[in-house]
């Protein structure tokens, strides 16, 4: 049973990694595309009816909730890591990981829904199916490091005979 505590901790760790790294790219996506393609993120439909106060506000408002996404996935990836390296996390992390699964499968559910229902356009393929393969990739480390960190609070729990 320690040895399968070991390696699960260590595959935590794997994956605990593995969602700091998409947070970080979640960090990177929104500067880049503001750097590649400045003219699409400034004249947005989205901005153009606003007033100057309106399109600060709600730039102010996106920065907002991008920074609470990343450093939600940086408690999640850090909590992770600390619990594969035997500091004792409570059961928050674990939890907060399966709701913002349930979160993740509902969103990619509903952007392949609409893909199907829509389509999607020429000139747009490469980038849909590349976002989309992210999205999925980043719903799998989340599910991984949720259904691990249960697992290794399961047999640290029985290696300590509270179970």
């Amino acid at each position: 049973m320690e040895l399968e505590l070991r390696r699960c901790r260590s595959t935590l760790r794997i994956v605990g990694t593995g969602v700091i790294a998409f947070a970080v790219w979640a960090a990177l996506k929104p500067l880049l595309l503001l750097l590649m393609v400045p003219e699409e993120a400034v004249d947005s439909a989205l901005f153009q009816e606003l007033p100057q106060i309106g399109k600060l506000i709600a730039v102010l408002v996106i920065i907002l909730i991008v920074a609470l996404g990343i450093g939600f996935r940086l408690y999640l990836g850090f909590s992770a890591r600390a619990e594969g390296l035997g500091n004792r996390k409570g059961n928050a992390y674990v939890i907060l990981a399966f709701v913002y699964l349930f979160i993740q499968v509902s969103i990619n559910i509903s952007s392949l829904a609409y893909l199907i229902k829509n389509g999607i356009a020429d000139q747009a393929f490469a980038q849909t199916a590349t976002s989309l393969i992210l999205e999925i990739s980043s719903t799998v480390t989340t599910g991984e490091m949720a259904f691990m960190g249960a697992k290794v609070k399961r047999l640290s729990a029985r290696l300590r005979g509270t179970v």
